[in-house]
């Protein structure tokens, strides 16, 4: 439907798999600007494979992880979400999803996100 539009429209894709993204990218009047993983399992995921991501990002694409928590039976990046970092350790949680490359951590919590960003700034 949006592809059917006659202009070009910004787009971010959610993606399960990297043929989720790439089926969005064929689309001529969609312009994907990033993509929204959604892990299930940090350990074995296509989505998490370094070259794929490097070349996401050497195209300026934002690299999307859900961090909000939704339950235990839906894993937006696998345990990785709000209630770990907030409860647990938010430096390990967020630390691991810029390691494979988020630039942007989509979150009920603003607030410690900035927090968190603030206090990696003020050491490097």
């Amino acid at each position: 439907m949006l592809n059917e539009a006659n202009v070009n429209i910004p787009f971010v894709a959610i993606a399960y798999e990297q043929a989720d993204f790439e089926r969005v990218k064929s689309y001529e009047n969609i312009r994907l600007i990033g993509v929204d993983l959604r892990i299930d399992d940090l350990n074995h995921h296509s989505l998490l494979e370094s070259n794929w991501l490097n070349k996401l990002i050497h195209q300026d694409m934002m690299i999307i992880a859900n961090s909000e928590h939704l339950g235990r039976e839906y894993k937006l990046f696998d345990v990785l979400d709000d209630t770990a970092a907030i409860l647990c350790s938010e430096t390990y949680v967020w630390s691991i999803m810029r390691k494979y490359g988020v630039n942007v951590i989509k979150t009920d919590w603003p607030n410690f996100v900035n927090d968190y960003r603030n206090r990696n700034r003020e050491r490097n």
